[in-house]
């Protein structure tokens, strides 16, 4: 990886968190905080001067509205860095704007608090933003939406922990999420790292399989096989597995 420090511009209307996430942020040797901003035109002109790598931005800037930048940026036809949102905000209207307008931008959401497990977060923005940069294949999972998307070259697919049916391992350290209307979309990442991240109704099953309870048709207690509604081939209950899933479903 190129050693030069990754330069962000920070959009915060709070003083006094701006200075702080500054700070946090330049704790580590590879970002340089290029810039800073505390409403929406100190932003623009800060972007389009200093031309960063990615933007850490507030939703909620008084007054205005963080997203109002991004619409700027787009409607001059300038590029727009890799967003990393910095928010509390958790309401649909906000998620919604954010993955039906700027789904190709925005490649991480950074929850306020921000400093418990900062280390933690810091790094996990700093890995989004490289990923981008280097535009490598990428998986988010941003758990306090109830989603995650996988980036594939110039495509983007959002996925709800809901529409998985079953996880397949793939060999190689993927896994091919199976979704309720069929799609078969492949992640680079093990069975085990991602079940970490996802609610506890995904359950596995085998070493190769894991899947949504909520979809279960049947279950054939003498062979070890679990049937999925609408789909006829069985699914093999792994020896070890079998006692898990009868106590999940007591």
């Amino acid at each position: 990886m190129n050693s030069k420090p990754i330069e962000v511009l920070v959009v915060e209307d709070e003083p006094l968190v701006l200075r702080e996430l500054v700070e946090g942020l330049e704790e580590d040797p590879l970002i340089k905080v290029c810039g800073q901003a505390e409403d929406v035109e100190g932003a623009y002109q800060a972007a389009v001067t200093t031309c960063p790598d990615a933007i850490f931005l507030d939703i909620n800037l008084g007054e205005d509205d963080g997203f109002g930048l991004l619409h700027r940026l787009k409607a001059e036809g300038r590029q727009i860095p890799p967003v990393v949102l910095n928010t509390g905000y958790e309401r649909f209207e906000y998620a919604q704007t954010a993955f039906n307008e700027f789904r190709d931008v925005i490649i991480h959401i950074l929850q306020k608090p921000f400093f418990e497990n900062w280390e933690s977060k810091r790094r996990e923005c700093l890995d989004a933003i490289i990923a981008r940069k280097e535009n490598r294949d990428e998986t988010k999972l941003l758990s306090s939406l109830g989603l995650f998307s996988i980036r594939n070259k110039n495509q983007t697919f959002f996925v709800t922990f809901e529409e998985i049916r079953y996880l397949e391992v793939g060999g190689s350290g993927t896994v091919f999420v199976i979704t309720n209307d069929g799609r078969e979309l492949r992640l680079n990442r093990t069975m085990s790292s991602l079940l970490k991240e996802l609610p506890r109704y995904i359950l596995q099953i085998s070493r190769f399989n894991a899947i949504n309870i909520q979809c279960i048709s049947s279950i054939d207690h003498e062979k070890h096989k679990l049937f999925l509604r609408e789909q006829e081939k069985p699914l093999n209950i792994g020896e070890g597995f079998y006692s898990n899933l009868m106590e999940l479903l007591k």
